[in-house]
Formats: C-alpha cells, structure tokens, sequence
C-alpha cells in the first residue's frame, strides 16, 4: 500500500492490523482493546518499534528515527500523525 492518500485513521488501521498480527488476535479485538485504554489509543511503544519499519513500508514513506517519533510511539493516533507527516505533500489528507 502506497502512501498517496492515506489519511491518518487509515495509518492508525494499518498499525493496529500489524500490533494484531503480531499480538496474535484480530484488528478488531486489538482496536476494542486500544479504544478501551483511551482516546489515542494508547500501546507500549516497545511493540510500536518492533513495529515501525513495518509501517513505514506498508505506507510507503520512510520513517525518520528522530525525537519527533520516539515521542509519538506512546500512541496509535499519535504515531499516525507522525507516519502522515512523513508522506510527500502531495498524498493523503487529514
């Protein structure tokens, strides 16, 4: 999947499917599961590394490894604002 017109809750979706996949249940159950901790859905960020470069592929865009997005691996939403910003000008809308 490209990143050219992703918006952020698509990226959101594609991180839950990969936090699922690695958690061994389904999207939904690991959404229910985020949206029950609160309204960013909040993950360990270790499992969100474990899971960046997976993202930054599926999504077509790298990834820069900075401040920016060690601070935003506390949360799904957050993550996928920081993915969005990632993505050329040209793709994907808020």
């Amino acid at each position: 999947m490209a990143g050219k017109g992703l918006a952020v809750e698509e990226i959101a979706g594609i991180v839950i499917g990969l936090l699922a996949e690695k958690a061994g249940t389904s999207a939904d159950q690991m959404r229910a599961d985020l949206e029950a901790a609160g309204p960013g859905l909040p993950v360990d960020s270790i499992v969100l590394v474990e899971v960046l470069a997976k993202v930054g592929e599926a999504c077509g865009v790298r990834i820069p490894l900075n401040e920016e997005t060690a601070m935003s691996l506390g949360s799904v939403m957050t993550f996928a604002r920081t993915v969005y910003k990632a993505i050329p000008a040209e793709g994907g809308t808020a």
